[in-house]
């Protein structure tokens, strides 16, 4: 009668009911740590990834002053593709299958080689080039119109509409952009447009017509066939273009086979082609995309304390004021991925059936399940988006445009890194 009655109190630990509920909170407990720990990695991997990225203008402005004559933009491209395509052929030498190459149509052929011109080959040229020229801060500002450049040619050729917030936001970045130039007269400066800002807003028109190809044709396209395939294409430009501009094929090659180029070379290759989009593809991977929206945002405040902290160049007072203008722009696009991933989570939580206990009534009909959460929205600059991978295609449901700049997922460049 004792047994019984605990029985009766406690349970049977025997009874299917139970040993289903249990089994399932087991199995519920050990998915939310797996998620959890996945979703540390992907934080980490983010922010490395981003810190990386930030502080890319300033390593090569260091670089460049070093040795002018020998660190010029075609050699430290041709370089870094070179220690690039090195270090990542062992990953993806299995997505070079002849099978896999006969597999892409004449079309994405055609859209690969001439997105690998803007991206791998005229943004990162023009890039360097504005770099050579001006300073880290005057560069970084100019890259949070390429948003707007993107809005536009997105409108041009796919007829899409921007929402009222991200209006708002990209109208302060082309605020904060021309405060840049036209308050200089108030600190007693002239205003000046150099021909390094020129070569600037080239670089950001390659890169986001080059998302603009991966989005609509390179979505099919293998990943590691992407990468190789820029990799190999840039380095083989970059030595043909350096040789042409030198008018000597007998001096690139003595250049390029200098120690003091191959002594910051190999580091510097290593470091922004294979880490950097390593730990790239692995948070768009593990991040959701609030998480990598407001992490990409914070890129240009890395950018300018990268700037400050390895090449001592502070922002002047019209940067000052621009830069004003663009971090409002930042701080509202991450207030607005928030709001957007709380308002879904509402949404998934309330269409969400419940879960009903084994021998309980019918459960409600597959169309009852809830749709996805949110589709893909990137606060990245197109640079980074670039980087992205096939993975943020598919994330990605739609076009909805960066708040402030990209790194990494309307993305970077959609199928590879950036």
């Amino acid at each position: 009668m004792l047994a019984e009655d605990e029985q009766q109190v406690l349970g049977n630990p025997l009874d299917p009911l139970e040993l289903s509920v249990g089994k399932l909170d087991a199995e519920q407990h050990l998915l939310t740590a797996a998620v959890q720990k996945k979703s540390a990695l992907g934080i980490v991997c983010l922010v490395v990834a981003i810190l990386i990225y930030s502080s890319n203008s300033a390593v090569y402005q260091a670089i460049l002053v070093a040795d002018p004559q020998l660190f010029t933009a075609c050699n430290v491209l041709c370089a870094q593709n070179f220690v690039g395509l090195a270090a990542l052929l062992p990953f993806y030498w299995r997505h070079l299958t002849v099978t896999q190459l006969r597999r892409q149509t004449q079309t994405e052929w055609l859209a690969l080689c001439v997105g690998t011109l803007f991206y791998s080959v005229l943004g990162p040229f023009f890039n360097l080039t504005a770099l050579s020229t001006l300073p880290v801060a005057s560069v970084a500002i100019l890259q949070q119109l390429e948003p707007v450049w993107l809005v536009i040619f997105a409108y041009l050729v796919f007829k899409e509409k921007v929402d009222r917030w991200s209006g708002a936001n990209m109208l302060l970045n082309v605020i904060g952009v021309a405060m840049a130039v036209a308050t200089a007269p108030l600190f007693g400066q002239a205003i000046v447009f150099e021909i390094g800002s020129v070569y600037q807003l080239l670089s950001s028109v390659f890169y986001v017509a080059s998302l603009l190809l991966s989005n609509v044709y390179l979505k099919q396209v293998p990943m590691g066939l992407l990468v190789v395939f820029r990799a190999l294409f840039g380095s083989i430009a970059y030595m043909l273009l350096s040789m042409a501009m030198q008018g000597s094929t007998r001096e690139f090659f003595y250049q390029f086979s200098e120690l003091a180029l191959w002594k910051h070379m190999w580091w510097y290759g290593l470091l922004y082609s294979a880490v950097a989009m390593a730990t790239w593809l692995t948070a768009l991977k593990q991040c959701d995309p609030t998480t990598l929206s407001i992490g990409t945002s914070s890129k240009f405040i890395f950018t300018i304390l990268f700037a400050m902290l390895i090449r001592q160049q502070f922002p002047s007072g019209p940067q000052c004021i621009g830069s004003g203008f663009i971090l409002v722009s930042v701080v509202s696009g991450m207030v607005r991925m928030r709001a957007i991933s709380r308002n879904a989570r509402k949404t998934s939580l309330g269409a969400a059936a419940p879960v009903a206990p084994p021998a309980a009534a019918p459960t409600a009909p597959a169309t009852a399940a809830a749709r996805p959460a949110f589709s893909y929205d990137s606060g990245c600059d197109s640079q980074h988006v670039h980087k992205a991978g096939t993975d943020g295609a598919k994330k990605q449901q739609h076009y909805q445009y960066a708040d402030s700049s990209l790194p990494i997922a309307k993305s970077r460049e959609q199928n590879a890194i950036p």
